[in-house]
């Protein structure tokens, strides 16, 4: 099968495997549509980069996070050798495949590297653009909703380190989120052609902050995060 063919294909195979309850929250079927659909949004940035290849990658880039793929073909065999396999029965060239499966595998990295494909800048770009907005900050919660308190009583505004695994409630995930802006030049990029959904994802963490301190009369400090977090780019984003 062709490529067009092979990404019909997937769509079909994956979409059940996306969707929940099986999938995983966050990483689901609407997170992996959203990226696979950003190719007009992100071209300008990576215009090599090829339409029908960077939404295979697309379709593929979270199979990880499925946790009956988890449990079964990528605990026997391995994420790269499950790659493969979906991609083998297509006239993909060997160079295509193997563009496809590092782009998949190395996505979630923190930099861009010099020797990085094309499709790999754009699947990485895209993967942190589908968070910047309402509906991606709050994905978080779809993700670990169970695992996270939302935010502490006592202590509700506390952000420290981002890493995955590190931020301790939701409202710390906030800014994992919003701190993209200021480490990533395309993602100013990107936001400078459509400012809405960051300005959303501000007003939303502001709002969330009121909230919570008018709940439990406590100090908003959310502007001081937002402060610490955006650096010197924080001035262009006042409070309305």
């Amino acid at each position: 099968m062709n490529a067009k063919e092979l990404l019909e294909t997937l769509k079909g195979q994956l979409s059940p495997l996306y969707t929940q309850p099986i999938a995983t929250g966050g990483h689901d079927l609407p997170h992996v549509v959203r990226v696979a659909e950003m190719y007009p949004q992100i071209r300008f940035l990576v215009p090599d980069v090829n339409e029908t290849l960077y939404q295979i990658a697309a379709w593929l880039h979270n199979i990880d996070r499925v946790p009956h793929l988890q449990k079964g073909a990528i605990r026997l065999r391995g994420l790269k050798a499950v790659l493969y396999e979906y991609l083998n029965p297509s006239d993909l060239t060997a160079e295509d495949k193997s563009f496809v499966v590092d782009a998949v595998l190395q996505h979630s990295k923190k930099k861009d590297e010099p020797d990085d494909s094309p499709l790999l800048r754009a699947l990485r770009i895209a993967d942190k653009w589908s968070r910047i907005d309402v509906l991606g900050i709050t994905s978080g919660i779809a993700w670990l909703g169970g695992e996270l308190p939302l935010y502490h009583i006592e202590k509700p505004f506390v952000y420290g380190s981002t890493a995955e695994g590190e931020w301790k409630t939701h409202y710390g995930n906030f800014f994992r989120i919003i701190e993209w802006y200021a480490m990533y030049k395309d993602i100013r990029k990107l936001v400078a052609r459509n400012p809405y959904g960051f300005r959303e994802i501000l007003f939303f963490v502001r709002a969330w902050g009121r909230a919570i301190a008018a709940a439990h009369n406590v100090t908003n400090t959310v502007e001081e995060d937002l402060r610490k977090c955006l650096g010197d780019y924080y001035k262009a984003w006042p409070p309305n």
